[in-house]
């Protein structure tokens, strides 16, 4: 569900294994930041890693205690 923060932790921890890509494309293809808008910048791929840090404790937690492989589940 796109509305959980948990969701969005996954969509940020996945986009940070984007980052080296967008910059490399970037580099290659100048005609690119035309063509794409609102690229992330520094900052704010220094923002997404802080956000992982922070989101990942809850999630993990999130995970074991309603998970629903465990014999305990709901």
């Amino acid at each position: 569900m796109a509305t959980r923060w948990n969701s969005t932790y996954l969509m940020v921890d996945i986009g940070q294994k984007f980052e080296r890509a967008l910059e490399r494309f970037e580099d290659r293809d100048r005609y690119m930041i035309h063509e794409l808008d609102n690229l992330p910048t520094k900052s704010d791929w220094k923002k997404a890693r802080f956000l992982t840090i922070i989101f990942e404790n809850f999630y993990d937690f999130k995970v074991k205690v309603f998970g629903s492989k465990y014999v305990t589940s709901n």
